[in-house]
């Protein structure tokens, strides 16, 4: 018997060979409908099997009859008469499910703008012909709680404001100062090549700072390797040096990295014993390094400028480690010099900065980050420059003092 293939279809599928079912989604179309309405025609030209008895041994001698015998006219009425009443109705809840769509979409533009003009207006078009509105004092009101209302509607629009703001960004590739990047001597190659072709992991390059540097820590560097504590704690430490050598540079102290960790752990009780014999106050910047995982960033405290900044090669945001080195500063403070210390009046951000274009280089971007800040200095460098950077930090690392 010739029936027709329902499941090949787009958009509907059988149950129990018996009830039809429509998937009505997002991807739908008239097409569907139409190849629908097609299969119900051709069912009443298609040429039917006479169902065989039971008990008939001769299977080859069935009948074949037109469609419009009067022994399936009754079937194929009744079955034609469903499949167009299952396509009127598919056809009203498709209209139906694009009436809602329209409409959604017009109430999602309803909600923005209640919304908009409920919070108030952050557009500077829709601020500038919106037009000045008289603001009238309500005498009944009082003028200290008409201006402290007006305040509060002050505030809630900064607040508005900087909910609604877009991280800082700097474009990818940035002015390359050649200066802060001197040309590797064929020292330096030789250097790099035999930390990182070398033999033993284990073979001792530097030791200062308490610190023993072997090739294994130098293969950090090699490549798009991720950098290890070791390396970062002794490169900070060259630049603690470069301070105290040069009095033309700003004179620095840096945190290991394991500082912070501890600080956001336990708290300032977890670090107080850190600088029994360190006077923080009489530095100019102070570097921490933040690890954040599997993540490198950096922070410096600039005593200078009084401002607390947190450098992320990601672009990220930490206001987490801001507020706990603030508090760090007013606690070491009070316990140091058993005096109160304000930083109200410091500036606490996360400025844009270079941006790391892979998965690999937050260590390096960190520590170039540590350097530029030693020196009180714009970051003028980009992705370009690691490869170079991290062969230079291996001549550094084993020569023990910077470059510049």
């Amino acid at each position: 018997m010739a029936f027709i293939d329902i499941q090949n279809i787009p958009h509907f599928k059988s149950v129990n060979n018996s009830v039809l079912q429509f998937d009505l989604n997002e991807s739908f179309d008239l097409d569907a409908l139409e190849n629908y309405r097609n299969a119900v025609f051709s069912f009443n030209s298609t040429t039917y099997e006479l169902p065989s008895k039971e008990g008939e041994d001769d299977v080859a001698d069935k009948e074949m009859l037109p469609s419009g015998s009067s022994s399936l006219i009754g079937m194929v009425a009744a079955q034609s008469r469903i499949l167009r009443e299952n396509f009127e109705y598919l056809k009203t809840q498709v209209t139906k499910k694009n009436i809602e769509r329209t409409l959604r979409d017009k109430k999602r533009g309803m909600q923005y703008d209640k919304l908009r003009h409920k919070e108030r207006c952050t557009e500077f078009d829709a601020n500038v012909f919106r037009g000045i509105i008289p603001v009238q004092l309500n005498r009944k009101e009082g003028v200290y709680r008409w201006i402290g209302r007006l305040n509060s509607q002050i505030e809630a629009e900064k607040q508005f404001r900087q909910r609604l703001r877009l991280p800082n960004r700097l474009p990818i590739f940035l002015s390359v100062d050649e200066n802060f990047f001197p040309e590797l001597p064929e020292e330096a190659v030789r250097i790099v090549q035999n930390a990182w072709n070398g033999g033993s992991d284990t073979e001792v390059f530097s030791e200062d700072f308490g610190v023993k540097i072997v090739r294994k820590d130098l293969k950090t560097l090699k490549g798009l390797n991720w950098l290890n504590d070791e390396i970062i704690n002794f490169y900070l430490n060259l630049i603690m040096r470069r301070s105290e050598q040069n009095d033309s540079f700003p004179k620095v102290y840096a945190f290991n990295t394991f500082f912070f960790g501890t600080l956001s752990d336990r708290g300032y009780a977890g670090v107080r014993r850190w600088t029994r014999k360190i006077d923080i106050f009489s530095f100019d910047v102070i570097l921490v390094p933040v690890h954040m995982g599997n993540h490198w960033c950096m922070s410096a405290i600039d005593f200078t400028k009084k401002s607390v900044l947190y450098f992320d090669s990601l672009g990220g945001r930490n206001n987490s480690c801001l507020r706990l080195l603030g508090n760090y500063l007013v606690e070491e403070h009070l316990d140091k010099k058993k005096s109160s210390y304000s930083v109200a009046d410091w500036i606490f951000d996360c400025p844009a900065v270079p941006m790391q274009m892979n998965g690999s280089d937050c260590g390096v971007f960190s520590s170039v980050f540590a350097e530029f800040a030693s020196r009180q200095c714009d970051f003028q460098f980009d992705q370009r420059i690691m490869p170079y950077y991290r062969q230079r930090m291996v001549y550094e690392i084993a020569r023990r003092q910077l470059m510049i």
